[in-house]
């Protein structure tokens, strides 16, 4: 090529992704080559770019090139077999086909998502434009639409099988306080959602809400903007507000039809409304004379708005308001609109309906004066989390509101009254003409736990939630099993005629519900095809007549829910320990496209490179080579450290670090986030070569004779020759070739953790993510000097053709699954978190001790109801401070030498100490009460009020304990106060290293350094111990 052809094809290049007005996604560039044009294609931080070439060799080169730290991540290469593109459907915004490159269309049209575009180089002509489908709908209001009928005309939408995209936060912040997601909605391709992004690590930490833009396909982050005032974090658990979801709605078409994308959201308490570029999140237009909203509704460029009357107003009033033009048509504070309750008003063809708590009111539309008011019957006091719920069907209103009797049979029971009022009951549902107001009929109906009634009218018929099913909690249920019998948790679902209240469909849906759990705090949500429940997960109730599915893995946020659109489910982060084996936890699109096969590569899967196979060096008995030392990952040490510490080096280096491994006197580290492994000189930090990987690396390698193995998230496991870095072989270990977006960067659906196991010459490793999800977890287990497959085993928790889950293994709010983590291994053991396999991927039923955490190793968000333990089995379900782990040792970090476990943890007062235990609970007392029961785990020592916030520790000199803790700790953190001080958390105070006598928890030194560890940091090697900072440099301290 030419360099003037080169040049004209580089500016075709960034026309091509100009010209698609692309704000942010998913680029991919076939044919990159070496990759010398593809970077071109990033022309903003919020586009990843992936080149695919057939040539291996190019796509290294591509890497090397990629690996500047301002791109290295966010654009990257990998290998393309020249047939299927590696990537699940509807990612990819902007597909660029070089010269003489030839891709199957139907390989286009899938991996494209609706809107993106197909061009050819050198020209940049468009050869392929993706429609949105007709099959798929948007969200733009918390319940669909301005009728509050919670229905999504998604044909797409089915039970969730595999993974879309993945995105942060990972927990809500907190079980019992303001749920961290206020609202979500979807317009234009893409979500917005409000959320609280402060660290889950305290509640205590200020709160620091965002609007944040999505893609609604790969998830890609778009923008955010800040809220200074929101509704307090330390409000009560599951008590409102009921209007926080209804701040924001998202309209597709402008304003006031055809034209830009937009957004209306009421971003600070007491402020104006805002109407925002959906593209790029500015503002267009601030509303006068709206201070105060905290309702939205958009119906044909009219605002309908609800909120306060004024600063120092007792009332509500309501408002229409031109959306483009910001005219304000009319306002109503006088009257019923004066005392609306929150959270009901609906628009319909020709008036406003709303509860003034004593009645539904209607108004008309054009002038807001009243039209008519139908008194029903009410409470007098509500929860704060209780509203009647309005719907909407054309000529008929739909009201469903607390009753105000109840059986004389129930009334027998003042603690089921007194439940039912605090926590959800019975109802009544009323069905009236939106002509006049008039009462068609009425029936009985029932409140969700802590959520108001559902009402859906799918296919003409009205659809409510019944019976006791939907409000029963721990307390209750026994007295509604007396009352009722046993079946009381089997909700009738019928259907019925919106004029007459005749049941015309009614579907069996016992097989949808287990028994065992209350209903999730929040509305359900619907399809036409399926109510989308949140009883004990997310249920789908088919009303075409198919299976009713359970899927307790998974589940909504608290107080919202879920949402279905653009053909996929959202669920965004719960603060939930329900199903800890097997629930999901983050914010999540689901698909329900059929899961990928393992593809036959068998060909292709292994590829050996330039080093030889010759074998190095073993691992000394001072070395450090895997993470946390071993394949327990005890984080213990024979290895002796000095009472004090001083600096020995210090090496920059660019990306999030991971923890260090070291053997054969060097340091393997992982850059997590630009793909790479650098390898360093223990003596002095020099580096001594670099890898770049095709994924993510998020822990470090495993050193075994002379050469380091490790996972990346592009599904591969690698085997470098530790001595210049050179590649020996890698092993694709996913079941195919294929990317989705996680956390803004290109992942495969089965990543695979980069700590990888190695025992007498075999790697052990584990591609996927969950059990339940894309087909399982795959278990390979490859000769560690050639890479060759010795077993593959598929860890498939879901019937295969049925999609149902394991259901015979439930017990209680316990359901055995399989969440992929750096793996441990003990004797003849495998473990995954909790999960206990043989050596041969088969789950072991029998429970045997060993170190782990639910979150798994690499969780750094320490939310307030997950940590590690050294046991068997984690609590599931309700229960506060550290009793989850039963009378296991737990803390926030844990490390152990077979005898004792030393760890940093709070105490059940919330109060956070460095403390040592025994592994083993204690024997009972002869002639206690608790004869035959073990107690909590002797303690032998413990140091409260410890000034240091422990993000990393080892034991060194460990490992001879018999009958007393030996050796000594180090640890390493931020000051204490980061608990309550972001910037301290941050590390911009710096950090502490400490060195502890393990025998008597006594400090013996402590050392400043200017950041805090990365999780886990430590390691200790050749009597020198290394750190990883979040500041992104490696320091070694001797």
């Amino acid at each position: 090529m030419t360099m003037l052809s080169g040049l004209f094809c580089a500016c075709a290049l960034v026309s091509a992704s100009e010209s698609t007005g692309l704000e942010g996604g998913v680029v991919v560039h076939v044919g990159c080559g070496d990759g010398s044009r593809t970077q071109a294609l990033r022309t903003s931080a919020r586009v990843l770019v992936q080149g695919l070439d057939a040539d291996p060799d190019r796509v290294a080169a591509a890497r090397r090139r990629f690996a500047d730290p301002d791109v290295a991540g966010t654009v990257t290469a990998a290998v393309w077999d020249s047939q299927r593109l590696p990537y699940v459907d509807c990612l990819v915004d902007l597909l660029v086909l070089s010269e003489g490159v030839e891709v199957n269309k139907g390989e286009m049209r899938r991996v494209l998502a609706p809107g993106g575009r197909a061009v050819r180089l050198p020209d940049g002509r468009t050869v392929m434009t993706k429609a949105r489908p007709l099959a798929m709908d948007e969200w733009t209001h918390y319940l669909h639409g301005p009728d509050n009928n919670a229905v999504s005309r998604d044909k797409a939408v089915g039970p969730p099988r595999c993974l879309q995209w993945i995105s942060a936060p990972t927990f809500g912040r907190h079980h019992d306080r303001l749920s961290s997601v206020s609202a979500m909605v979807s317009a234009g391709g893409r979500v917005f959602s409000i959320e609280d992004r402060a660290r889950a690590l305290s509640i205590d930490l200020p709160a620091e809400w965002r609007l944040v833009a999505r893609h609604a396909f790969n998830g890609v982050t778009l923008w955010r903007r800040t809220i200074e005032r929101w509704e307090s974090t330390k409000r009560g658990f599951r008590s409102g507000p009921v209007q926080l979801s209804r701040r924001l709605v998202a309209i597709s078409g402008g304003a006031s039809g055809p034209g830009e994308a937009v957004v209306f959201v009421a971003l600070n308490y007491g402020g104006p409304l805002h109407c925002l570029s959906a593209a790029t999140g500015e503002t267009l237009k601030t509303y006068e004379g709206t201070a105060g909203v905290d309702e939205i509704l958009y119906c044909d460029g009219t605002l309908y708005l609800a909120g306060s009357a004024g600063a120092n107003a007792t009332g509500r009033r309501i408002l229409a308001v031109a959306a483009g033009s910001g005219k304000v048509l009319w306002a109503s504070g006088e009257g019923p609109a004066r005392t609306i309750l929150p959270g009901t008003l609906a628009v319909g063809d020709k008036a406003l309906y709303f509860h003034d708590g004593r009645a539904v009111v209607a108004l008309e539309r054009s002038t807001g004066k009243p039209a008519w008011r139908r008194p029903l019957p009410s409470v007098a006091k509500r929860p704060s989390w209780l509203r009647p719920t309005i719907v909407v069907h054309g000529d008929v209103v739909l009201c469903g509101d607390r009753a105000t009797e109840y059986p004389k049979s129930w009334r027998k029971h003042p603690a089921l009254i007194a439940g039912m009022k605090a926590h959800g009951g019975l109802a009544l549902l009323t069905a009236l003409s939106a002509r006049d107001g008039s009462v068609l009929w009425q029936d009985e109906a029932a409140e969700c736990f802590h959520g108001a009634v559902d009402i859906f009218v799918i296919g003409g018929l009205v659809w409510a939630s019944r019976g006791p099913a939907r409000f029963f909690f721990e307390r209750t249920r026994p007295i509604l099993e007396k009352v009722i019998g046993r079946d009381f948790y089997i909700e009738k679902v019928v259907g019925r005629d919106p004029h007459t209240g005749e049941v015309k469909k009614t579907i069996d849906a016992a097989e949808a519900f287990t028994p065992d759990h209350h209903h999730r705090c929040y509305r359900n949500k619907a399809t036409e095809r399926y109510l989308i429940m949140g009883r004990t997960g997310i249920e789908f109730i088919d009303l075409a007549g198919g299976p009713s599915l359970r899927h307790n893995w998974t589940r909504g946020a608290c107080q919202y829910g879920v949402m279905p659109a653009n053909g996929m489910l959202y669920t965004p982060p719960h603060p939930c320990t329900c199903y800890n084996a097997s629930k999901m936890n983050g914010f999540f699109a689901y698909s329900s496209r059929k899961e990928a096969a393992w593809a036959d590569e068998a060909g292709s899967r292994l590829q050996k490179r330039r080093a030889d196979d010759a074998s190095g060096p073993a691992a000394r008995a001072d070395d450090w080579p895997t993470y946390r030392h071993d394949a327990a990952r005890s984080g213990c040490t024979r290895a002796a450290v000095g009472e004090r510490l001083k600096p020995a080096w210090r090496r920059s280096l660019p990306g999030k670090l991971s923890a260090a491994t070291s053997a054969d006197g060097k340091v393997f580290i992982a850059a997590v986030d630009l793909h790479a492994v650098h390898a360093l000189d223990l003596a002095d930090g020099k580096v001594l070569w670099s890898h770049r990987a095709g994924g993510g690396v998020d822990s470090p390698p495993t050193y075994w004779r002379g050469r380091v193995y490790f996972g990346s998230a592009d599904g591969y496991v690698q085997c470098l020759r530790a001595s210049d870095g050179a590649l020996a072989w890698r092993f694709l270990a996913a079941p195919r070739r294929s990317a989705l977006v996680a956390w803004d960067q290109l992942e495969s659906p089965w990543p695979v953790p980069g700590s990888v196991l190695v025992r007498e010459g075999v790697v052990y490793a584990f591609a996927g993510r969950s059990s339940n999800l894309d087909g399982g977890v795959y278990l390979v287990k490859l000769d560690a000097g050639t890479g060759k497959a010795i077993a593959t085993k598929q860890i498939y928790t879901r019937d295969p053709k049925t999609g149902r889950q394991a259901e015979d293994r439930i017990d209680n709010l316990y359901m055995p699954g399989l969440l992929n983590d750096v793996a441990s291994s003990q004797g003849a053991s495998l473990f995954v978190r909790e999960a206990r396999l043989s050596l041969d991927g088969e789950f072991l039923d029998e429970p045997q001790p060993h170190l782990y955490s639910p979150a798994g190793f690499l969780d750094g968000d320490w939310w307030h109801r997950y940590y590690m333990v050294y046991g068997t089995r984690f609590r599931n379900g309700p229960g506060r401070g550290v009793g989850r782990s039963g009378v296991a040792p737990a803390g926030r970090l844990l490390v152990h030498d077979g005898k004792f476990v030393y760890g940093y943890g709070r105490d059940n007062a919330r109060r956070y100490r460095l403390f040592c235990t025994a592994t083993r609970p204690s024997r009972p007392r002869p002639g206690s009460k608790g004869r035959g029961r073990r107690g909590a785990s002797p303690t032998v020592w413990s140091s409260r009020q410890f000034p240091i916030l422990v993000r990393a520790m080892l034991l060194a000199g460990g490992g001879e304990a018999k009958d007393a803790p030996a050796g000594r700790l180090v640890v390493a953190g931020p000051p204490s106060s980061a608990l309550t001080d972001p910037a301290a958390l941050a590390g911009r105070k710096g950090g502490l290293v400490a060195i502890i006598d393990a025998g008597t928890g006594r400090k013996l030194s402590e050392t400043a350094v200017d950041s805090i560890p990365v999780l886990d940091g430590l390691c200790a090697a050749r009597g020198r111990v290394v750190l990883s900072l979040a500041s992104g440099a490696a320091i070694c301290l001797e």
